[in-house]
């Protein structure tokens, strides 16, 4: 080499290989925000009784964040599933980018106690499924039955197994019969009266009835009294009053009730 010159060295630039990782990588971050951009715009919800359909929603997507696609798949993937009240499970599936199904399966509730300041409710074996503060419009309450504790997710602790029984068999007669009722009301010597709760038939006529009691006796032909009281409702729109069901005969060939307006 010759005297008073100097090696150049050669400026060396990225490979072939280097510019495939840089490219990748901007592709996978532009895909990213792309991702993260798609939200959440329709919800359907499936198996509701308790709640709308903006309820529901709420309850299982409270945040903005939750309304991204990608975030509300990995946090019903991935993490802990949100407790609502009177509800067991549910499902949540994508059937678009942007569109989600919810599928509620609800907790078999018939009837609540009121307790301490707050209503617990049974399902059709007497297991306390459920506490709130507040009572549910469609779930009629039982009265008149002394209490000394309740637990929850344990059977109710009614000393005598015969009033326990007619709870559980009255109460699930009311939902086979769909029959509106806001109150249960047991007496001291158990015989049960009903109190009716305004509703909407099938055909979307409003029944008043919020103003009738219903006698209903002793256990006997139970079934058979609330099949009559089923068929008298229509009758009973707009009244006020007590129903005499308790005089029930199974034979009586043209059976009459009294009504006695309040």
């Amino acid at each position: 080499m010759t005297q008073g010159k100097r090696a150049v060295k050669k400026r060396k630039f990225p490979g072939k290989a280097v510019w495939a990782v840089l490219m990748a990588a901007l592709l996978l971050l532009v895909a990213a925000v792309l991702i993260a951009s798609v939200r959440i715009t329709e919800v359907t919800v499936e198996g509701n009784s308790h709640y709308t359909e903006e309820e529901v929603t709420d309850m299982l997507l409270p945040e903005e964040r939750d309304r991204i696609s990608i975030v509300c798949y990995l946090k019903y993937r991935f993490g802990e599933r949100e407790d609502i009240p009177f509800v067991e499970s549910y499902e949540m599936t994508f059937s678009g980018m942007h569109s989600l199904e919810i599928i509620l399966y609800e907790k078999s509730i018939v009837g609540c106690i009121e307790y301490m300041g707050s209503y617990m409710y049974f399902d059709k074996d007497g297991i306390v499924v459920e506490s709130a503060p507040e009572k549910e419009t469609s779930i009629p309450v039982v009265t008149g039955l002394t209490f000394e504790r309740i637990v929850l997710y344990q059977k109710l602790p009614v000393p005598n197994e015969d009033v326990f029984g007619e709870i559980l068999n009255l109460t699930q007669l009311l939902q086979v019969y769909q029959i509106p009722v806001s109150q249960i009301y047991f007496d001291p010597s158990n015989q049960a009266t009903l109190t009716l709760a305004d509703s909407v038939k099938e055909d979307g006529t409003a029944l008043s009835l919020a103003g009738v009691r219903v006698l209903l006796g002793d256990r006997q032909d139970m079934e058979e009294k609330i099949s009559e009281l089923k068929s008298q409702m229509g009758h009973l729109n707009g009244l006020e009053g007590v129903l005499h069901l308790e005089t029930y005969q199974r034979n009586a060939l043209n059976p009459r009730y009294i009504f006695d307006p309040t």
